[in-house]
């Protein structure tokens, strides 16, 4: 009997002690994992702001000891951080608390070197110029509000708030296992105690055989080898990280220089993955990730490195190259290997890749700048069209900093009121009588003058400011549409709406407050959406169209027909009304195809009961041809020229519709 409750001890001691492993064992290294990203992250932010503390020093230096009688303009250093950069890609839990921590952090860092670079201009602008009194004194009241605000801008105590706040957490973990170890290990201890008092009323019996036994130092082991993997290598790919990158690179730059060998970074970011992570979730997302680490991996030799840098975004370091021609036979190999369909879920998956290549010693000599160099390339490899490379030049330094710049003048755009509103008139094609009118955003600088859209409204995209801006946008065309409908015209008002602007909050209750604000129709209210945003044909994207859509508003595609058209999407988009590219009506008197096409567009657009409008009608001939095709609306310099709010009353009450039949 005492043989049996022994044994029978003894089954439930090996049962909880496996119980423990089991649950302790990962535990620990999910643990290990968040305090060893606590580590890099503190450790990169105290690096990163060493570096730009000096970066920004440096730089105002320069430009106050430049020499006075130099008249030429000094070349125009590349920004450190062409954008905040994204932090929370370092840590592997999703801690919400930390996440805005960090973005405050960013924020801080981009506006203190945007700062940095404006009082650096202004500098050399008041050393340089031969100033009037007036200016000179507007221009340094003008500095001085700059230097108030560059020192307001402490990063200091951003990342002492980051720093008290990962201490705070790291603490709540040595906490919580040391809880789980006191209570696992008192229920072992009393369950030995039980088992020892049983076995002293048996005889004794041979010892387990050793080899029978699992050592402290065989687990202590295991775990020690899997940390060390953990801190070195990515979990869901396997590749190495950005610390074994940034290690490999610092080598690889000193080989190089030592044995007078060419090296190439190679920046790698995929095309249209968030379209993937959104319609078809996360774990999808990290599946095709996987898949594509393994496609990397065929496109290079053993000796190179590819690393996970973060989020969707790969690094390739290459070594001892003989030209720029061998990376750019790679980076042609890697848009090949991923651009082949991937089959996920089911689903047969498209996605491509943007890369950007900076060559040591050609462009830079460190790598942090090797790594912001093909970081730039391939931003602009992106805004070429995507699923593409672009080797860096000094031209596109120069580029950056002309952003940089635009954007601190958009900054101000808003408060200074540069921006107005134009608009231009939608007519029916038959009788010539005026619908509505666009809405077009216009900015004039005081001294940089008109600046055209397609050069600030991407730089509004890609810095947010398009939030603030695109609600003004619609804000003041519906104030002005309102004052038209007070008079007894009811005219729509056709206002563009971006994705960047859906992800930064305007949503059906942003807007349905800008409507009841103004006391407006929304059946009078059409918002246009580019045809790009067919692409994301994820749910989410879906519902938040709908959602405005149920407002009562309606959905136009703008410039229909340049990107990717398809009837599916179509069909599942909320959609009212197309507008076709003026691309197409341009050549419409000499070119059979664009007839051809147009005639397609419009039969399509028939079949799905979406009402059609022509942009860029400029002469009588495309107006005909347009109507005969069947096109209902049309816009254009033919019958007006964009003109500001005051003058829209005035052109309607002089405007003379001119009648055309059908057969003309």
């Amino acid at each position: 009997m005492l043989n049996k409750t022994s044994n029978l001890f003894l089954a439930i001691l090996t049962l909880l002690l496996l119980t423990g492993i089991t649950l302790w064992v990962p535990s620990q290294l999910s643990d290990h994992r968040q305090v060893s990203d606590y580590h890099f992250l503190i450790s990169r932010l105290y690096q990163d702001t060493i570096t730009l503390e000096k970066n920004i020093t440096e730089q105002l230096l320069n430009a106050y000891t430049q020499d006075i009688s130099s008249k030429q303009e000094q070349t125009i250093q590349a920004p450190m951080l062409l954008k905040p950069r994204d932090y929370s890609s370092l840590i592997s839990n999703n801690d919400p608390k930390l996440i805005t921590l960090l973005e405050s952090f960013s924020h801080t860092a981009h506006q203190k070197q945007l700062t940095a670079e404006h009082i650096k201009h202004l500098t050399q602008r008041l050393i340089q110029s031969h100033l009037g009194i007036a200016d000179y004194f507007a221009m340094t009241y003008q500095l001085d509000t700059l230097k108030k605000e560059f020192f307001a801008l402490d990063l200091t105590h951003s990342l002492n708030i980051i720093d008290q706040y990962i201490l705070d957490q790291h603490q709540k973990i040595m906490r919580t296992n040391k809880v789980f170890y006191l209570s696992f290990s008192g229920l072992l201890l009393s369950i030995f105690s039980v088992l020892f008092l049983t076995q002293r009323r048996q005889p004794a019996t041979p010892p387990l055989n050793a080899t029978e036994t699992i050592t402290n130092e065989v687990v202590s082991d295991h775990l020690e080898s899997a940390f060390k993997h953990q801190a070195y290598y990515d979990s869901l790919t396997e590749l190495p990280n950005r610390t074994l990158l940034m290690d490999r690179l610092d080598v690889a730059i000193r080989t190089a220089e030592r044995d007078c060998q060419t090296i190439a970074v190679m920046f790698i970011d995929l095309d249209r993955f968030k379209n993937v992570n959104d319609s078809l979730g996360h774990s999808t997302g990290d599946e095709l990730l996987s898949m594509v680490s393994k496609r990397l991996k065929n496109c290079v030799r053993e000796s190179d490195t590819i690393a996970r840098f973060g989020g969707d975004e790969f690094v390739m370091l290459l070594h001892n190259i003989s030209s720029e021609s061998d990376a750019a036979h790679v980076a042609d190999k890697v848009i090949h290997t991923l651009s082949a369909p991937f089959q996920l879920s089911g689903r047969e998956i498209v996605i491509g890749a943007s890369i950007g290549i900076a060559l040591y010693p050609n462009d830079d000599d460190s790598s942090d700048n090797l790594l912001r160099d093909a970081d730039l390339a391939m931003y602009r490899a992106k805004q070429s069209g995507r699923n593409q490379f672009m080797f860096f030049t000094k031209s596109l330094q120069e580029h950056a900093a002309e952003l940089m710049e635009t954007e601190q003048h958009l900054r101000n755009a808003l408060e200074l009121n540069q921006l107005s509103l134009h608009f231009q008139p939608l007519v029916r094609s038959r009788t010539g009588r005026v619908t509505g009118f666009e809405a077009l955003l216009r900015w004039h600088h005081p001294t940089l003058g008109n600046i055209p859209p397609d050069k600030f409204i991407p730089v509004a995209e890609e810095s947010g400011l398009i939030g603030p801006i695109g609600e003004w946008v619609l804000d003041t065309a519906l104030m002005n549409a309102k004052s038209w409908h007070n008079q007894g015209q009811k005219l729509y008002i056709s206002v563009n709406l971006s994705r960047r602007q859906l992800d930064l909050g305007m949503n059906e209750k942003r807007l349905g407050a800008l409507l009841s604000k103004h006391q407006f129709d929304p059946s009078y209210l059409v918002l246009e959406i580019t045809e790009s945003l067919l692409l994301d044909n994820s749910d989410t994207t879906i519902i938040r169209l709908e959602s405005i859509k149920n407002l009562g508003v309606h959905l136009a595609i703008d410039d229909f027909g340049t990107g990717y058209s398809s009837l599916s999407y179509l069909k599942r988009f909320p959609i009212d009304s197309l507008k076709i590219d003026k691309e197409f009506v341009r050549d419409l008197t000499s070119d059979s195809d664009d007839v051809e096409l147009v005639t397609a567009i419009i039969a399509m657009a028939r079949s799905l009961k979406l009402r059609l409008i022509a942009e860029g009608v400029e002469t009588e001939e495309q107006r005909r041809i347009l109507l005969r095709l069947g096109c209902e609306f049309l816009q254009g310099y033919y019958f007006a020229k964009p003109m500001p709010g005051h003058e829209v009353q005035n052109w309607l009450i002089n405007y003379e519709p001119e009648y055309l039949s059908v057969n003309a």
